[in-house]
């Protein structure tokens, strides 16, 4: 059962990290999950503990954002980079590798033993 919500504490993630109670034997401890960077926070540390007591619910930990309609302006005016074409090469695929590298074990490892048996 979600209790709230706290700021992912994983580096470069702002996201909401759900927080739960524990269950069975660390059912005194809180733990949190985000499920964007699927990290997860269940130190039973005193100041992870606190923190995590700290959950909100969601829509308090993320308000209603402000509208910035001059960034968008702004965003669309810039020119933008055209479609890249289909001229570049594509790469070789696993599967022609794998048969590849098959064909040469096989005829190599039939060469070691033609040669063993003269």
């Amino acid at each position: 059962m979600i209790l709230g919500y706290v700021k992912c504490t994983a580096p470069n993630c702002n996201e909401a990290m759900e927080v739960s109670q524990c269950s069975g034997k660390r059912s005194a401890y809180l733990k949190g999950r985000c499920h964007v960077c699927k990290c997860t926070e269940q130190r039973s540390n005193a100041n992870t503990q606190d923190y995590l007591k700290q959950h909100k619910p969601l829509e308090e930990l993320n308000p209603a954002p402000v509208e910035q309609t001059e960034e968008l302006e702004v965003l669309q005016e810039a020119p933008t980079e055209p479609p890249k074409s289909d001229t570049e090469p594509k790469g070789v695929s696993t599967l022609f590798c794998a048969g590849i590298g098959a064909f040469i074990g096989l005829t190599l490892g039939k060469a070691v033993t033609v040669l063993r048996a003269v």
